[in-house]
């Protein structure tokens, strides 16, 4: 089951009632930086995977009889890759929804969990942090776009 975080800006609904719609060339500028926006945090969460981690380590013996070890992560760390199969599966789509530029960022739902904790597992925030690290990151994207395509000028 696939989890899935949901990039969305704040204000457009103003911008879009103020300007009845958003016109064509700000729209397709939006869902293309929006979608580069949604890459990189992809790959944050991607590097935050696999950056060593520093708690338990476990064994466990393969069928040929040799042993596979691997480190898990401790609590507050982001979650640990083992196999990477799951980190894998962490993709980003265009959202086509009409008038509302955006991406989804879909992850499995593990990631989910881990991010606040069960009763026997400490949270492993992976989502939370990078949101917060890349909010600023979206808003200057997004005024770059808007003032790049409309090429607002302000006259005294």
């Amino acid at each position: 089951m696939a989890d899935s975080i949901s990039i969305k800006i704040k204000g457009a609904e103003k911008l879009k009632a103020k300007l009845k719609r958003i016109p064509p060339a700000v729209e397709v500028e939006l869902r293309a930086t929006i979608f580069e926006a949604a890459t990189g945090v992809k790959n944050s969460i991607v590097a935050e995977i696999e950056k060593p981690k520093s708690g338990r380590i476990y064994k466990r013996r393969r069928r040929n009889k040799s042993w596979i070890t691997w480190q898990a992560s401790a609590p507050g760390e982001a979650p640990a890759k083992k196999t990477g199969q799951r980190m894998a599966q962490i993709t980003v789509k265009k959202a086509n929804r009409a008038g509302k530029p955006s991406s989804r960022i879909k992850a499995p739902g593990i990631y989910r969990l881990l991010e606040n904790g069960t009763a026997k597992i400490a949270p492993r925030p992976l989502f939370g942090p990078i949101m917060r690290a890349y909010r600023h990151k979206f808003k200057d994207l997004i005024d770059g776009v808007v003032s790049r395509v409309l090429k607002v000028e302000i006259r005294k």
